[in-house]
């Protein structure tokens, strides 16, 4: 009989936890419970999404650069530019 009411002491803490956590993001993502899934999703998603946008703006600046300093070549002479 003991080990039935450990069980259930540890499974009541792990669901209050979980509760906790829910209500945690409900409020700071400001949806209802039902949209936590939805609203996760969503995150993750347009941050890969972000994650690829920034490798295609970085790589279209760098082309930009390059396109600069042999314009700036041709036309002025000499150019250096130090990068990362």
């Amino acid at each position: 009989m003991r080990l039935y009411y450990v069980a259930q002491e540890r499974a009541i803490s792990i669901m209050n936890n979980e509760m906790d956590i829910m209500n945690q993001l409900c409020q700071e993502w400001k949806v209802d419970q039902s949209q936590i899934i939805p609203t996760a999703t969503r995150f993750f998603n347009d941050s890969k999404k972000l994650k690829d946008d920034t490798k295609k703006f970085e790589q279209k600046i760098l082309n930009l650069q390059m396109k600069f300093v042999l314009k700036s070549e041709s036309e002025k002479g000499l150019f250096f530019a130090k990068s990362d």
